[in-house]
């Protein structure tokens, strides 16, 4: 890449924002964004990209789940994905059967986990108030 002055460019770019101008033949101004339609931020398959908005882009967040303040889980939909997992359902099976992302099933599980963690008190946690050293499994 050269910058306007016909220099080579030393600024890192983004590997689907390079792959877009490339499939696409066009040049982006830093102001414009490139979507992954597959969710997967690491993608750079140019028939999964597609040009859009910042606005566009956190709309597509919080409608897939993936927004802390677009959540669209209920509390109901949040214990059964514990639940399920629980009984050993897969994550992505999960994901399938809400109609969310992996990244959201995966983000249910993590905050449940360190909001019951935070919950309860040492004992609850497995640790010992004694002098001998214990090794919990």
């Amino acid at each position: 890449m050269t910058d306007p002055d016909g220099s080579e460019s030393k600024k890192k770019r983004l590997g689907h924002r390079v792959a877009f101008e490339h499939h696409h033949n066009v040049s982006l101004t830093p102001d414009q964004k490139v979507l992954h339609l597959c969710d997967n931020p690491s993608c750079i398959e140019a028939t999964h990209l597609e040009l859009g908005t910042h606005a566009q882009n956190m709309k597509d967040m919080a409608e897939k789940g993936r927004s802390r303040t677009g959540n669209r889980i209920s509390p109901v939909m949040w214990s059964t994905i514990h639940k399920m997992h629980e009984e050993g359902h897969s994550m992505k099976t999960i994901a399938h059967d809400f109609g969310i992302s992996l990244w959201s099933v995966k983000r249910v599980l993590r905050i449940t986990r360190q909001e019951h963690t935070a919950t309860q008190e040492p004992q609850e946690q497995g640790f010992l108030f004694q002098d001998t050293p214990v090794l919990l499994s």
